[in-house]
């Protein structure tokens, strides 16, 4: 199979130190084993039980506040990075040694933990994971506007997912390569990835589905994508459920298809992939929920193979760059379609659907890579404000606000919360 090195494709990351040729491979060269559970410091805390201030009083500091807060961002979001992963994410490589203030501040606040590596030790080959200790938010929270609290929380509450695996590892490890690589808008990661934050349609039952990340592609089509180590019953469950999304969403109506990919041992034996399992999952699972004529499930749940895309150490196949996958076809027979390839894989939203909405917030979020990210657009009020010859926005007196009156078991009517 011919291969191209990562050095030898054209990247969007500007520091070249940041790039996936300068990473570590997770798989090829063993980061991805032996994870343990995240063994966080004993944190710094205060007379009240709380995180140390200190950490509080560095968040406030104007020079330092983004790449801490960047730096929080990704490792919550993604829950379990290599430190060259990390620095990647937050676009600076300082954050990949051990003398980042980003990185030790939250490990002295339990925040994140480091997961034990019994054979791989260096500050490059750290692997961070976020514990889920609620305090930290809370401590940050009221200092950050509320912009800043979107970006860095997105107002998902974190969840967590369980005993340290490879997977979170390997998801942020392919997001990282295709928008270094790829022709794409967005790449989410799992916490961004519930169903309800990527469909944009009425809540429904299926609520908790969600994938390991999600790409976005300039047409706004979302590409789910589910990494898949075996074919467990938990998987078949798991690609059945989404067998079922589909069957009741149409794609013009929320723009989702799903990818699962089938993620084998470095040296594993073709023979024992769990790629043809998979493949017979699938089918069988849009055999059960087949969906509209026009749009059937078939069309919207591909498998492509991590062997495929990247073959050997630091290189990728041709059929990366387009998202080469493949598709159960009107025959039974599976066939290749590009995912990044609009008239392969197509997508034609309907007239109540905002396809690109989901590009414009993911934009804004810390925990994207940094390169896919913006300032988020500045409200045009203050400019109208002043148009209107006032400094700030009027407010009427407390004494004639009524509305403030509570009644009956009602508390006191307040301004919504953390306006600005």
């Amino acid at each position: 199979m011919d291969t191209i090195h990562f050095a030898e494709l054209s990247s969007a990351i500007p520091d070249p130190r940041l790039r996936a040729a300068a990473r570590r491979d997770p798989l090829f060269d063993g980061l991805s084993e032996q994870l343990g559970a995240a063994v966080p410091l004993k944190p710094k805390t205060g007379t009240s039980g709380e995180p140390s201030s200190e950490w509080l009083d560095a968040i406030k500091v104007r020079r330092t506040r983004d790449i801490r807060l960047d730096t929080l961002a990704a490792i919550r979001s993604w829950d379990l990075l290599s430190a060259e992963q990390l620095a990647a994410f937050v676009g600076d490589e300082r954050v990949a040694g051990s003398r980042s203030p980003a990185v030790a501040e939250l490990l002295e606040v339990g925040a994140a933990g480091v997961v034990p590596r019994p054979t791989l030790r260096g500050d490059r080959l750290r692997v961070v994971r976020w514990t889920g200790d609620r305090r930290v938010e809370r401590l940050v929270e009221p200092a950050l506007t509320k912009s800043e609290w979107i970006s860095t929380f997105g107002g998902i509450p974190h969840v967590g997912r369980g005993p340290a695996s490879a997977r979170p590892m390997l998801a942020a490890e392919l997001g990282l390569r295709i928008a270094e690589f790829c022709e794409v808008e967005a790449v989410l990661p799992a916490v961004h990835s519930g169903i309800t934050n990527i469909d944009g349609g009425p809540i429904h039952s299926l609520e908790m589905l969600h994938g390991d990340l999600t790409l976005v592609r300039g047409d706004g089509l979302r590409v789910v994508v589910e990494l898949v180590t075996s074919s467990s019953p938990a998987v078949q469950m798991k690609v059945e459920r989404w067998a079922r999304y589909a069957h009741q969403r149409q794609r013009s109506d929320t723009g989702v298809v799903v990818v699962f990919v089938a993620v084998d041992q470095v040296g594993a034996e073709v023979s024992r992939s769990v790629a043809p399992q998979l493949r017979n999952i699938v089918k069988r699972a849009s055999k059960l929920w087949p969906g509209a004529w026009q749009d059937p499930t078939s069309s919207r749940l591909l498998v492509g193979e991590w062997r495929r895309w990247f073959p050997e150490r630091l290189a990728a196949s041709p059929g990366f760059l387009p998202l080469e996958a493949e598709v159960l076809g009107s025959a039974g027979e599976f066939v290749e379609r590009a995912l990044l390839d609009p008239s392969d894989v197509t997508f034609d939203p309907g007239p109540d659907f905002d396809a690109l909405g989901v590009t414009e917030r993911a934009a804004t979020l810390r925990a994207t890579p940094h390169w896919l990210r913006r300032a988020p657009a500045k409200p045009s009020w203050p400019e109208s404000v002043k148009a209107l010859g006032l400094q700030r926005l009027p407010q009427p007196h407390a004494a004639a606000l009524r509305i403030g009156v509570p009644r009956g078991a009602a508390g006191q009517v307040r301004a919504p919360w953390r306006i600005e």
